[in-house]
């Protein structure tokens, strides 16, 4: 395997493959960080920016940190309501009460932004804990045709038994990880296809295919196992060099406030039965076995075409094509869900939380999460199984 390791580590490209990755981590990592901004004070209109102002947000959350009962959520509408000028009340409001005013407006919010809402003539919010459900209904109502009656009944069924109070905390670095995440994972999939893409034609392009072909049947699957094997190991180094470069930066400037806080407190319409911390770890998960799958199916498509530029543009096909197809509403829902589980869209992190989808495995109903681990677990196990005998075949008939 370190022979193989070494044989393509030995490419130009796949060394500035490598740099990429490392550079687009330092930058999705910064970036986020410089992104932060906070007005001074209701009355001003200057903005602290980057650090400095994640230390004032971390302070403000002193009277909304901990769990939100109904009495801590009537006691900010009753704040907000204090106050005469609509929009200095919402100003206000959010600086004293981070994040709260914004998951009422969240919760009580109908779906058509147009339409607004003014929590300044509501009575009391004593129905806060049941408006996810209601919104989540409205949301499967306006698409009837992309949710099965059974889907129904499985999501509004989560959407209800999702973790209540919810624990407050500051949490706007988790939105912005899950982001960086989706880009990082985007450009190690890239590298992936590259590399995979030129994993067994490696050999013939350089005109030692004719040593191979004298190889036994199972030297030469010997050799194909040792080829995925290497690709693997490279793929999960740079997974765990880009992770390891993201969160350092990332959590070492902002902090891990916000693990134990449910997801719905940022994304509130979620069916997820996570925390910040639990959505991160799942998606690093989903992240990794979804690259891994696509480099091996790369990789098996190589040792069928044994062209590497062919590969490369039919990876590339392969692998992003599902992302842009399940966008097109023409399509009848099942092509678009099918598409919707294959490994690329494993990186949508965002776009995964708030997914209502939902599948059966096995007469299982699973997420969408769930789903696509699924698939790439399956393609994994079936491109590392066929793909050493199909390197084997295709040289014994060379």
């Amino acid at each position: 395997m370190l022979s193989e390791l070494k044989k393509f580590w030995n490419e130009l490209h796949v060394k500035i493959l490598a740099l990429l990755v490392i550079l687009v981590s330092i930058i999705v990592s910064i970036a986020p960080i410089r992104s932060f901004s906070v007005i001074e004070s209701p009355d001003s209109t200057s903005r602290i920016k980057g650090r400095a102002a994640i230390h004032v947000m971390k302070e403000r959350y002193k009277n909304s940190k901990g769990e939100l009962s109904s009495s801590k959520i009537n006691e900010v509408l009753s704040y907000l309501q204090s106050i005469s000028s609509s929009e200095l009340a919402y100003l206000k409001s959010d600086i004293k009460y981070p994040s709260i005013v914004n998951l009422l407006s969240l919760a009580y919010s109908p779906n058509n932004p147009e339409k607004g809402v003014n929590l300044q003539t509501m009575k009391n919010v004593d129905d806060f804990y049941n408006r996810n459900t209601i919104k989540i209904e409205e949301i499967l109502n306006n698409s009837p045709d992309d949710y099965k009656s059974w889907e129904k009944a499985a999501i509004l069924e989560r959407a209800k038994s999702i973790e209540r109070p919810f624990v407050i905390d500051f949490s706007r670095q988790w939105v912005e990880v899950y982001k960086s995440l989706t880009i990082l994972f985007v450009i190690i999939s890239i590298s992936a296809i590259v590399v995979g893409s030129r994993l067994f034609s490696y050999e013939k392009e350089k005109n030692m295919d004719m040593i191979l072909v004298t190889f036994g049947d199972k030297r030469l699957q010997r050799i194909g196992k040792n080829k995925i094997s290497a690709l693997l190991t490279f793929l999960t180094i740079e997974f765990l060099i880009g992770v390891l470069i993201v969160s350092t930066i990332v959590f070492s400037t902002s902090g891990i406030d916000g693990w134990s806080s449910q997801i719905q407190i940022q994304f509130f319409t979620s069916i997820y039965h996570l925390t910040f911390g639990g959505a991160y770890l799942l998606f690093l998960f989903m992240g990794w076995i979804s690259i891994m799958a696509i480099g091996t199916l790369v990789g098996t498509i190589n040792s069928f075409m044994e062209k590497s530029y062919a590969s490369l543009v039919a990876g590339f096909l392969v692998v992003f094509l599902p992302a842009v197809m399940m966008r097109f509403d023409s399509l009848p829902i099942y092509i678009r869900k099918f598409f919707k589980v294959q490994p690329v869209n494993g990186f949508m992190t965002i776009g995964n939380i708030l997914s209502l989808q939902m599948f059966k495995l096995f007469f299982i109903k699973s997420l969408t999460t769930t789903a696509i681990i699924f698939y790439s677990i399956i393609i994994l196990i079936v491109c590392v199984l066929i793909t050493p005998r199909l390197f084997s075949s295709r040289m014994k008939n060379a």
